[in-house]
């Protein structure tokens, strides 16, 4: 690990690891969508892909296969 990523106080940056704050971020958004919070964005997308309540619906699959 290069010496960027380090607190200010052990010799470092203070640069945070963009890596690690997406990634948890992600997980945020995930944990949103699949308990299904009372938030406009996660209403949308399960109303409009997974009408009937499942994640796993076949009418919902497209694409030529």
């Amino acid at each position: 690990m290069g010496t960027s990523l380090l607190a200010k106080s052990e010799g470092g940056l203070g640069v945070l690891n963009l890596q690690t704050q997406n990634e948890a971020l992600l997980l945020k958004y995930l944990h949103k969508f699949f308990n299904r919070q009372d938030i406009p964005w996660v209403n949308l997308i399960w109303e409009k892909h997974y009408a009937n309540g499942s994640l796993l619906a076949s009418s919902s699959l497209k694409g030529s296969f």
